[in-house]
């Protein structure tokens, strides 16, 4: 850090300046970031969690919108269109942003929808089935597998050929990773 311009110190003194706010690289930048963010937050009318204070959440009737911010990194979500537009519009007038679209990657993770109404064609419906109770049962000893069990486990009523391709993908994963299960003793 240097003086201001016009400011000279003899060089006999030890010059110490007092910043008036945070500047970036110093140690207590992120937490004065993250309250001023945290009060613009509060301002537009979102609530924080109280079990992840990176997460704010705006309840209206019927309609949900949600934030989680990660340093620099925000997902926008919920059901609420014009809610996140505007979400997105006010944050743009106090904080520096970039909207990157629709969400792909998350701190390193690949993210993918199933529509529940795709315009594709149904796959199999008793192979699907087969292969998702198989699923099921395997994530007794699997817990790494329950949750994208349980999502493909929605669709067996109607399944197109991206849902099997996400089965086709957990068994992938699990043919990578043998030895991966719960041992009882």
């Amino acid at each position: 850090m240097e003086l201001p311009p016009g400011y000279t110190a003899s060089t006999e003194t030890k010059v110490v300046c007092k910043l008036q706010r945070a500047l970036y690289g110093l140690k207590q930048s992120p937490q004065v970031w993250f309250g001023r963010f945290s009060l613009a937050m509060k301002k537009y009318g979102f609530k924080q969690s109280n079990s992840d204070h990176t997460l704010f959440i705006k309840h209206k009737v019927g309609k949900v919108t949600m934030l989680l911010v990660y340093v620099d990194d925000m997902i926008i979500t919920g059901n609420d269109d014009e809610e996140i537009t505007k979400l997105q519009k006010e944050l743009a007038t106090e904080f520096e942003m970039k909207n990157l679209g629709g969400l792909k990657y998350f701190l390193g993770i690949e993210v993918s929808r199933l529509e529940e109404y795709s315009d594709q064609a149904p796959t199999d419906k008793g192979r699907y089935q087969r292969l998702v109770g198989k699923l099921i049962y395997l994530s007794y000893t699997r817990p790494d597998i329950a949750y994208v069990v349980s999502v493909v486990s929605q669709f067996m009523h109607n399944p197109s050929e991206d849902h099997m391709d996400a089965v086709i993908r957990i068994l992938r994963y699990l043919k990578s990773s043998l030895g991966k299960g719960l041992l009882e003793y």
